[in-house]
C-alpha cells in the first residue's frame, strides 16, 4: 500500500493527529476554548512597535495559536496557567484616547472538581 493511500484511510478513521498549529483569528463574540500550553515572546521586527506574545493552546481542533493584545500580555501571567482548560471570548474594541482602542476578552477557566470558586481576581 502505498504512503499516500495508507494516510488517507488512517485519516479517514480518525487516526491522524495534527502536529503544527493553526493561527485562530478573532472575530467580536468568538471564543476560544481550550488547554493553554505555552507562550512565547515574538520579537518586532519594528523598532517602533514592542514585542508581544504568541499563545499555543491544545483545542478539540488540534493546536492554535493566537496573539491577544499589549494590555492582555501584561497580565498574562496573572491569568494563565498551563496545563488548565480556558475559555477566551473577544468582545470587541473600546475606543480610549487620540484614536487609539482597547481589546476586551473575557477569561473564564473550567475549575478542577476539588476547587471552590473564591471571587478573587487573581491580579
Amino acid at each position: 500500500m502505498s504512503y499516500a493511500k495508507a494516510f488517507e484511510e488512517a485519516k479517514a478513521k480518525g487516526r491522524v493527529n495534527r502536529l503544527t498549529s493553526v493561527p485562530f483569528r478573532w472575530e467580536e463574540g468568538k471564543s476560544l476554548i481550550g488547554k493553554f500550553v505555552s507562550k512565547s515572546v515574538i520579537k518586532s521586527t519594528n523598532k517602533n512597535l514592542p514585542d508581544f506574545n504568541q499563545y499555543l493552546w491544545e483545542t478539540d481542533e488540534g493546536p492554535v495559536t493566537c496573539i491577544m493584545s499589549s494590555a492582555f500580555d501584561a497580565k498574562a501571567d496573572t491569568l494563565l496557567a498551563p496545563g488548565r482548560v480556558y475559555c477566551i471570548t473577544y468582545r470587541g474594541k473600546i475606543p480610549i484616547s487620540k484614536g487609539h482602542t482597547y481589546k476586551v476578552f473575557d477569561v473564564e477557566r473550567l475549575m478542577n472538581s476539588d476547587e471552590k470558586e473564591t471571587g478573587d481576581l487573581p491580579f
